[in-house]
């Protein structure tokens, strides 16, 4: 599993971060019990908090839940 946070702009208004998730079966051995690859984008605005998307919304972002990708995959290097 790997996690990026950082900062960035929508519409060209910085202010906001995001957290991505990515879960790799083939690293992991299983994504969320499943056996596909996983994925989760959480963006919320820096200052407040708010949270303006969350694909797969869970009460812990360090063991977050994420969505099955239905096409594709995701490859985590190590």
């Amino acid at each position: 599993m790997a996690q990026y946070k950082g900062t960035g702009s929508i519409n060209a208004t910085s202010g906001y971060s995001f957290l991505l998730t990515a879960c790799d079966v083939q690293v992991n051995g299983s994504c969320s019990g499943g056996s596909v690859d996983t994925f989760r984008i959480k963006i919320w605005k820096t200052a407040s908090g708010t949270v303006v998307y969350d694909n797969a919304p869970g009460p812990d972002d360090l063991t977050s839940n994420t969505e099955a990708l239905a096409g594709g995959d995701i490859v985590i290097h190590n």
